[in-house]
This record gives structure tokens, C-alpha cells and sequence, in this order.
């Protein structure tokens, strides 16, 4: 038998477009036909995303209108949580105003 030798970077790369494009058609297919992707595509497209260091910035608008419509959502479960450990430890509100948790 003999050994395989390991990809050579240009095809590596093409691979690597192809594959990009394959994901990019099938997302834009289940869009166009309204079909739901399956779990296992969504999670193979996250984590090539996340291999690929591709990440949504903060600074995008879109994303600064999600994270501040739950904004006030997670502020309230947060003060809830802190209000039910200081509980457990027999700590008040103003205990926890005083670490400045509220």
C-alpha cells in the first residue's frame, strides 16, 4: 500500500472555498424554500465559523439592538439570583447594594 501524502495548501484552500460555498447555498436554499435547517447542519456551520475565527462584533448595529433589548431582561434575573444567594447566606438588599451587586 502506499502512504498518502497530506493536501498541498492550494487545494487545502479550494477545499476550504468549496466547502464555504456549499454551506452558503444550503443556508440560502432552506431560506428560499422556508425549510427549517436541521440541527446537525446548524451545528456543523457554528463550528466552522468558530474554527475560522469568524465571530459578530458587538459594535454591529444589529447587534447593539439585540443586546439592548435584553439588557433590562438580564439586569433583573441578575438582581433575582443575587437576591436568592444572599438569602441562602442570611445577607439583605443591602448587602448587596453595598458590593454594588444592585
Amino acid at each position: 500500500m502506499s502512504k498518502q501524502k497530506a493536501g498541498t495548501k492550494s487545494r487545502l484552500s479550494a477545499l476550504h472555498a468549496m466547502f464555504t460555498e456549499a454551506l452558503i447555498d444550503e443556508l440560502k436554499a432552506a431560506g428560499e424554500e422556508n425549510i427549517p435547517l436541521p440541527a446537525a447542519d446548524k451545528s456543523v456551520i457554528a463550528k466552522f465559523l468558530k474554527d475560522n475565527d469568524i465571530t459578530a462584533d458587538a459594535d454591529d448595529e444589529s447587534m447593539n439592538a439585540l443586546r439592548d433589548e435584553y439588557a433590562d431582561d438580564l439586569a433583573e434575573k441578575r438582581r433575582e439570583r443575587a437576591a436568592q444567594i444572599m438569602g441562602k447566606v442570611g445577607g439583605g438588599e443591602d448587602d448587596l447594594t453595598s458590593l454594588g451587586i444592585i
